[in-house]
């Protein structure tokens, strides 16, 4: 099959707006409604103007720019990603997703590529969760998962609400509950991201075909003691938080290993210590707990053996201890119509494709909700990301395009 897109123009644009936001260390930062997010939608509304797209935006900061085809009617097909990052993050996390769609409407246009039905890009806002800590906050509110009370209670560090950011920014959320998405709004969704994991890279494969994305249980864990201090406490007499914590962080890879899922995982990032001086006792150790897999069950269980973990802590040490959970997303199954349409279009292309799972939680989670859904991998250098060191090469990106081109052009024509 002939190859379509341009790999230079999917170079110049990542190039582009990775350059909104580079840090000092080398990263990337560009949160949604911030100064560098709006230099970004600014270059990319140019390009999508120049297309002649018809370019909407929400009432949170989703973009939906939209390619006429034959019969405007007929429910449009939708690829994207998001643009924002996290703090120090890489160049390609997002950003090839949302490239990569641009470039399927490019080639569309350029080619004139008959299309039946309108194919849009999709820019998903707050995709990172690194303004307020909700992880897909824009495609959340696009398909009804939060409401306008909850972007007035979802709070920055500087306790600015997401209602009042996305106010600040020009942006309308009070419009959100108009904007809704039903079942049968589009007709479905394909999203190319870059794997952020090494399993394509080690297996030298060109093209992951996602069957499905690991659901997610976030929690929060707190062990409260009491604060002393560190030169005149007896050891036996100590209620050391943070010796607490400590444990329960151990003890959870055990209960990870452990478990009989072999695709169960689990994770403590976060960790508060108070007061966090060097001469006093922590009175108080706050983690956090990030278990995810394709099968709730699993899910479950490693919750439910991490919560009788820290009981059993705060009994031993004779710490008060309290668990809240914070987040939720059951595990969802991709289309596999469209996970059939991607390895075809992998294999008529001459591109090595493998069916897989995903661990990471994409936009297109949400959108399964209203729509059959698809997502495009391609490889990770050393599976590295959310860092300065996250790397695909543009070959890899390009031949992703084409599968994603591929695969948009026979759904807007079904």
């Amino acid at each position: 099959m002939e190859r379509i897109v341009s790999k230079e123009r999917i170079r110049r644009d990542i190039e582009t707006i990775a350059s909104f936001g580079r840090d000092g260390g080398g990263g990337r930062t560009s949160f949604s409604y911030g100064e560098e997010d709006g230099e970004v939608r600014k270059y990319l509304y140019d390009r999508m103007n120049q297309l002649g797209m018809t370019v909407s935006v929400d009432g949170v900061g989703n973009v939906r720019a939209r390619l006429s085809g034959r019969d405007n009617s007929l429910p449009s097909v939708l690829s994207g990603s998001h643009v924002d990052s996290v703090a120090g993050g890489g160049d390609y996390d997002g950003v090839v997703g949302v490239v990569a769609a641009l470039e399927v409407a490019q080639c569309i246009v350029d080619r004139k590529i008959d299309i039946a039905r309108p194919y849009e890009v999709v820019i998903f806002s707050e995709e990172e969760g690194s303004n307020f800590g909700v992880t897909c906050a824009g495609s959340k509110a696009m398909t009804g998962y939060l409401k306008v009370q909850d972007l007035k209670d979802l709070k920055d560090q500087d306790g600015l609400s997401m209602y009042d950011r996305c106010r600040a920014a020009g942006f309308e959320p009070d419009s959100i509950s108009n904007e809704t998405l039903s079942p049968g709004d589009i007709h479905g969704m394909v999203e190319l991201h870059v794997e952020q994991s090494v399993l394509l890279e080690s297996e030298s494969v060109q093209i992951g075909a996602v069957r499905s994305i690991a659901g997610l249980c976030q929690c929060r864990i707190s062990f409260k003691g009491t604060a002393n201090h560190a030169g005149s406490t007896p050891m036996r007499l100590r209620q050391d938080a943070l010796v607490g914590a400590a444990g329960f962080i151990s003890g959870v890879r055990n209960i990870v290993a452990e478990d009989p899922s072999p695709s169960v995982v689990g994770t403590v990032g976060s960790i508060r210590c108070e007061p966090n001086v060097s001469n006093v006792i922590p009175g108080e150790a706050i983690v956090t707990l990030d278990v995810r897999d394709v099968c709730q069950e699993a899910i479950e269980r490693v919750v439910c053996a991490c919560r009788l973990l820290m009981d059993q802590i705060a009994a031993d040490f004779r710490l008060e201890v309290s668990f809240e959970v914070l987040g939720r997303q059951s595990p969802v199954n991709m289309s596999s119509g469209i996970t059939r349409i991607i390895s075809e279009s992998a294999e008529k292309l001459g591109l090595s494709c493998k069916t897989m799972d995903s661990g990471a939680v994409h936009d297109s989670v949400l959108l399964n909700s209203v729509a059959d859904t698809g997502l495009i991998f391609v490889p990770s250098s050393e599976g590295k990301s959310h860092c300065p060191e996250e790397f695909t090469d543009m070959d890899d990106i390009a031949a992703g395009t084409e599968v994603l081109l591929s695969t948009v052009v026979s759904l807007c024509n079904n």
